[in-house]
């Protein structure tokens, strides 16, 4: 902005009331609204049109999400030349024109900019929201895009990508698939969870995707390519037999995981994540969540751990209910989901009964169930099995299934609202409640 205005001077004036820098899943350089219509501006000191017309088209497309009409403009540094995105075409414009833009827009002002741009309007899944995936009708940030073209362009036998919850992990490989399909390279996908109804439909339309359990089909199709996702799921054995096939075959292999999603207590001790990271010749990590909004992130941290906190925080989408019995908290939780709320329950043990067990109210769809997903909407529940030690949430009870390790997975699923059931607990429920104040 600084080299914006010190080339044109008298711009300076023209550009208050400006938001600098504001992220999305993209980043604007100038932003700024009107009644009337909402500019954005971009500052490049060396750029061509190609690269140009397409962050301006990625930035319409974020913009898109909000009520009013919008402009896009590029200014170049270099050659002192102004653009402007119309009809999906660039425009060389006269700085004549943009100035009058400015001009003419009704300024109109806003406390907070994050409550125009809803990330669950923009964000697209390749589960959740699978036809538009498959019409392409998503942005990868510039981040994704980076690790993408590294990939294609280069012959290298193992890649590895981490990534936490909501930074976009499995859209880009999915992505990547679709590139090296439409490049006639053939692809098998083994995912290692439960096989959901996105990829079902995926594999409806000639996907390759197996789970974990039949991992073994995929080696007897002619493979160019292996997509491993949720890696950090698997067993040692699982993992040390598909590097092995792969070794064998000559099959490059792109493998996804996030150490932190674990849900059964052998998959903490589980060296996969480490080993992941040795046989990579290519290791990424994405950092910066594009998912869920920051004020979900914020309090999933504060809530696994009470000194993790972020000043100035207003948490208007996390609702806290308590009950002193599990008779009414289900009954709530059954309302709920009929009003577009998603219950997302624990894994029950497959060999004894736990205590867990009866805070089920959805057994049909749990932690397992969601791996991957992404929901508006998540109601989780907590019971008398949770403390906190130290400022640490922990786990009073043993079970089968890792208790925290699920609750991270269901509460991470949540993309715009979380509410959270308490069940005679009244210390937990008065800690979280001070995660709010």
């Amino acid at each position: 902005v600084s080299l914006f205005t010190l080339r044109i001077p008298y711009l300076f004036f023209c550009l208050q009331e400006f938001y600098t820098n504001y992220c999305t899943s993209s980043e604007f350089d100038l932003i700024r609204l009107g009644s009337n219509y909402l500019i954005n501006i971009e500052i490049k000191n060396q750029s061509n049109e190609e690269k140009i017309l397409h962050q301006l088209k990625k930035n319409h497309y974020y913009l898109s999400v909000i009520d009013t009409n919008y402009l896009c403009f590029t200014y170049v540094a270099q050659n002192e030349k102004f653009y402007q995105l119309v009809n999906n075409t660039l425009k060389e414009i006269d700085i004549t024109d943009l100035l009058d833009f400015i001009i003419k827009q009704e300024i109109e002002y806003i406390d907070d900019l994050n409550k125009l741009f809803d990330p669950t309007r923009y964000l697209v899944s390749p589960f959740n929201s699978t036809e538009k995936f498959l019409e392409g009708r998503y942005f990868l940030t510039d981040h994704q895009e980076n690790i993408k073209k590294d990939i294609l362009a280069t012959n290298k036998r193992y890649y590895s990508i981490e990534g936490r919850p909501g930074t976009g992990k499995t859209l880009l490989i999915y992505d990547i698939s679709k590139s090296l399909m439409e490049d006639d390279k053939a692809v098998g996908i083994i995912h290692c969870a439960n096989l959901n109804l996105g990829q079902r439909q995926l594999i409806e339309k000639g996907w390759v995707i197996e789970s974990i359990r039949y991992y073994t089909e995929i080696f007897e199709k002619d493979i160019d390519v292996l997509i491993l996702d949720e890696t950090q799921r698997i067993r040692n054995d699982q993992f040390e037999n598909i590097i092995e096939k792969c070794h064998e075959n000559g099959i490059k292999c792109i493998i996804a995981f996030d150490p932190d999603q674990r849900l059964h207590n052998q998959e903490f001790k589980s060296g996969v994540p480490t080993r992941i990271k040795e046989i990579s010749d290519n290791y990424s990590k994405l950092t910066n969540k594009i998912r869920t909004n920051k004020e979900i992130d914020c309090f999933i941290r504060n809530l696994f751990n009470l000194n993790d906190k972020t000043i100035g925080v207003n948490y208007t989408n996390i609702d806290v209910l308590y009950f002193s019995n599990i008779i009414e908290a289900r009954r709530l939780m059954r309302e709920k989901s009929e009003e577009e709320w998603n219950i997302i329950d624990y894994t029950k043990s497959r060999y004894k009964r736990e205590i867990v067990d009866q805070y089920i109210v959805n057994p049909s769809f749990n932690a397992h169930n969601a791996i991957g997903q992404e929901f508006d909407n998540v109601i989780v529940l907590l019971g008398e099995m949770f403390s906190y030690i130290d400022d640490k949430l922990i786990v009073t009870e043993k079970s089968y299934y890792h208790l925290k390790g699920m609750l991270y997975q269901i509460t991470t699923r949540a993309r715009k609202k979380l509410l959270i059931i308490v069940v005679n607990n009244e210390s937990l429920l008065a800690n979280i409640l001070g995660i709010l104040k």
